[in-house]
């Protein structure tokens, strides 16, 4: 048996949400495997939609995983995925677009303005590894 470990929480409905950035869309395609599914228009907006069964570890660092912090750090991480796996570009400016994405999720879900400017500060510094292709889950084998 086959599989990647690492993950905490699993979809069990669709979500979808969509992000723009000001940059160059080439070398930029569309993607789509069983979980994950993005699409980038020409006005430089992606949609992603992550299927039932999407799995991802949830909140990193010192934050817990309440509820408010689940949907912003589900779309980090698909955001962060599509940048690993070569979908979007990667580069600083992608980075910061999902790491501003989190912040703003956590605006609108009451956080503190204080609380989303450290949190964006706090990817940007130190989150941005987790982007890098060669950060991949390993496939780890079962006997």
């Amino acid at each position: 048996m086959k599989y990647k470990s690492g993950y905490k929480h699993q979809l069990v409905k669709r979500h979808a949400f969509s992000v723009k950035w000001i940059g160059d869309s080439d070398g930029v395609s569309p993607t789509a495997d069983s979980f994950i599914r993005a699409t980038i228009e020409p006005n430089a907006t992606v949609y992603i939609e992550l299927s039932p069964g999407y799995a991802w570890d949830g909140p990193s660092g010192p934050m817990p995983d309440w509820k408010r912090f689940m949907v912003p750090s589900l779309e980090h991480d698909a955001l962060y995925q599509l940048i690993r796996n070569g979908t979007l570009p990667d580069t600083d400016e992608m980075r910061h677009v999902a790491d501003r994405h989190f912040s703003r999720g956590l605006l609108k879900r009451g956080w503190p303005r204080w609380f989303g400017w450290l949190s964006y500060e706090a990817l940007t510094r130190f989150g941005g590894r987790h982007a890098n292709p060669e950060n991949k889950k390993k496939v780890r084998v079962a006997r």
